[in-house]
């Protein structure tokens, strides 16, 4: 894995923090598992506390164990959804088996984490966030990055990158995607995507390269 400026680490497990920009991930002579933890959820902050403010952890293989013993289910698609539930929730407990209460968010960051959700990026102005919290632009990034940990743009970018992930389909073109999740076209949204996820979007949407498994969005949200 390269990230954040050319650091290069080799790692069976790693944990990281969202606003990590990836360049490069390669699995060698193995497959590869990316669980996205929605940095807008409760999981996401009930993690919070193993990163210690460092960008990038390595838990034990252990703490991924579920997600490997049943990784052909998962790629071929025969996993049920109670399984896949069951798995996000074991591997959730397994990188931080303590238990830990989480504080709820601040209601006006809450309302701007939905509308982030809910909008291609190219509606989602600082200004219209800032009136979507009743706030100054100025005291809108300052209450984002001290309820989140990130900043507001990392999140936006972040959450874009996902819902054009989520979009995606065998007949539409990776243009009509990125155009479509609020990108200024195709070379916006792979730069985006690369510092998500340490991949090319056209490696990952190739045919039998990737197996895309969707969680109900409720899971990990209380």
């Amino acid at each position: 894995m390269e990230f954040d400026g050319g650091k290069r680490i080799s790692s069976q497990v790693a944990l990281l923090a969202p606003n990590t920009s990836r360049t490069r991930l390669i699995a060698r002579d193995s497959d590869l598992i990316i669980l996205d933890i929605p940095a807008h959820s409760a999981d996401f902050r009930r993690l919070s506390p193993v990163f210690n403010g460092q960008a990038l952890v390595f838990p034990s293989l252990d703490a991924v164990e579920p997600l490997a013993r049943h990784f052909g289910e998962l790629f071929s698609g025969t996993a049920s959804l109670p399984l896949v539930e069951e798995l996000y929730s074991e591997t959730i407990a397994g990188l931080n088996p303590r238990e830990q209460s989480v504080s709820p968010l601040d209601d006006r960051i809450e309302r701007v984490l939905s509308l982030v959700q809910s909008r291609p990026m190219d509606q989602l102005s600082l200004e219209t966030l800032a009136e979507c919290a009743c706030l100054s632009p100025s005291r809108l990034r300052h209450l984002f990055k001290a309820e989140m940990g990130f900043t507001l743009t990392q999140y936006v970018r972040w959450t874009s990158v996902w819902n054009a992930v989520d979009s995606w389909s065998r007949d539409r073109t990776l243009t009509e995607v990125a155009t479509s999740s609020g990108f200024f076209d195709l070379p916006h949204f792979s730069r985006a995507f690369v510092e998500a996820f340490g991949l090319s979007p056209t490696d990952v949407f190739r045919p039998g390269n990737v197996r895309l498994v969707h969680l109900p969005r409720s899971l990990g949200s209380s």
